[in-house]
């Protein structure tokens, strides 16, 4: 498994397999379709404009096995250029490979590499994957919380 590929890929060129994975995802996290519409079209014309990166998983053979996708923009008040997960998964067949690992360290050092002074990832509480984010080579800054009333 330690043969997977990464890779920057344009989010409209993938569009097809990004709408299996992300059902995928969406189902493994909620167990149903419920809630899920994600707007395609509207991510692609934010990548028109810069404001989306994508990274991709590939097995040699050119199958995606995982995938992550930032928003990108410029923090008005700081003035830095920062990305923040949308998502990022790997297929259950692939995991324990430390694939994750892999794309998400590629996908950070990528964006720093093109200017991005800060790349953030997320995840769920109940789904602990600060080891990994760790082992990927990022840092706990802070916590995230959702308004509910």
């Amino acid at each position: 498994m330690s043969n997977l590929v990464c890779a920057q890929e344009l989010f409209a060129a993938n569009a097809a397999d990004i709408a299996v994975l992300t059902g995928l995802h969406w189902r493994e996290m909620y167990g149903n379709c419920d809630g899920y519409s994600p707007d395609f079209n509207g991510v692609v014309e934010s990548e028109k404009r810069g404001g989306v990166a994508y990274f991709t998983l590939r097995t040699p053979e050119g199958k995606l096995a995982g995938h992550a996708c930032f928003m990108v923009y410029r923090n008005p008040f700081y003035g830095k250029l920062v990305a923040m997960d949308v998502f990022y998964y790997i297929l259950p067949e692939f995991r324990g490979s430390f694939g994750m690992c892999k794309l998400l360290r590629f996908a950070g050092t990528t964006m720093r590499s093109q200017g991005i002074d800060q790349v953030v990832v997320s995840h769920q509480e109940g789904n602990d994957l600060s080891p990994l984010l760790r082992r990927a080579g990022y840092a706990k800054s802070g916590e995230m919380y959702f308004y509910e009333g």
